[in-house]
């Protein structure tokens, strides 16, 4: 009687799934796959050594850099519902194409029972065509798209609250509000909340679960920096949508902002076009970028300098110690600083009180 969730996606699955594993604690014993455990044998190792008699759910995210690998997750784990968070050309330059990547997300949903679910988020352009292709039990979520059975609206954030509104097909309206930094999270959650609905818990219950609800480690975690600075450690990975909804986040913030981020990787032909528009959002947020990636750099620069609504120092730096030094000598009382993707723990260290 196990219920297997699996969660996929380029970006999002790994929030969603910590969020949906919150949420269903309150009423299921539940089992998810940890941090980083996304592959066969991550998976297998969960299954084998921490799966028993006692749990009601098992979580699985999954994650695939080709085609075929989520089938064989979904082979392994047999999962009953699927969330599908988002699909972008993360990862491209290893699927060999964007079409690659579509088909090889949508292999959760193609493994699901006739009768089982499947979630989607249908502000995702490849998200919302494979949703209308569906033809099993199926919801879909969206901000924009009026059809969707949760449709999400009034979303509001501030520096350390997130509220929002999930209008459900027919009428009836819940409201939500989590102590989390980003409306990006008004997405993740509400697809975590849609299972949630679906399993039979109510409005009252998810908001207490949320109450509580905490970024997991290196997701938007907001932080105490050294001389009253404030820091948004964002660091457990990189891809392009968590770049701009980290920058968005950004805005919401109060003082001067500087963010420190590598250039990204696996993008594939357009990665030199994602980079200068990463770029030009930089400029609109920020006073102070500090690349650690030499890739691309140069034109980031130059695209940041030309378009930029602030006077920004934008520079090169790798080594961990002299960019605290530049922070320090930059920052003032209430400054925030966005560590953004893979930037090195001793780095965070010499920010971090």
């Amino acid at each position: 009687d196990l219920l297997v969730i699996g969660i996929t996606g380029s970006y999002g699955k790994t929030t969603t799934k910590e969020f949906l594993a919150h949420i269903l604690s309150q009423k299921f014993k539940v089992l998810k796959t940890e941090v980083h455990n996304k592959t066969e044998l991550a998976i297998a190792n969960t299954l084998l050594r921490k799966l028993n008699d006692s749990h009601e759910i098992f979580i699985v995210e999954m994650g695939a850099y080709r085609r075929g690998e989520i089938k064989l997750l979904c082979d392994m784990a047999q999962p009953k519902i699927g969330i599908l968070t988002g699909i972008s050309d993360q990862h491209i330059s290893l699927f060999g194409s964007q079409e690659n990547i579509i088909k090889g997300k949508y292999e959760l949903i193609e493994a699901l029972p006739p009768k089982g679910l499947a979630v989607f988020n249908g502000d995702n352009k490849y998200c919302a065509i494979l949703y209308y292709k569906t033809h099993k039990p199926k919801r879909m979520y969206s901000v924009l798209k009026d059809d969707a059975q949760y449709k999400i609206s009034n979303v509001a954030a501030q520096e350390n609250t997130l509220k929002w509104s999930i209008t459900v097909h027919g009428g009836a309206v819940m409201q939500f509000e989590a102590p989390l930094i980003g409306r990006h999270y008004a997405e993740n959650l509400t697809g975590a909340i849609i299972v949630a609905l679906e399993l039979g818990m109510n409005q009252e219950e998810i908001q207490k679960t949320l109450s509580t609800l905490k970024p997991f480690a290196h997701t938007m975690e907001l932080k105490k920096g050294i001389n009253g600075i404030r820091v948004i450690d964002d660091s457990y990975s990189g891809n392009v949508a968590g770049v701009f909804a980290a920058l968005d986040a950004l805005t919401t913030f109060s003082g001067q902002k500087v963010i420190v981020m590598p250039t990204l990787i696996e993008l594939g032909k357009d990665a030199l076009e994602i980079h200068k528009n990463i770029a030009k959002r930089i400029a609109e947020v920020c006073k102070t970028a500090i690349i650690t990636g030499s890739d691309f750099f140069g034109i980031m620069q130059e695209t940041a300098i030309a378009g930029g609504m602030t006077e920004i120092d934008f520079v090169h730096m790798t080594d961990p110690g002299k960019i605290a030094d530049k922070i320090k000598s930059t920052v003032q009382l209430g400054d925030v600083v966005l560590l953004e993707s893979r930037v090195p723990q001793k780095l965070i260290d010499a920010l971090v009180i």
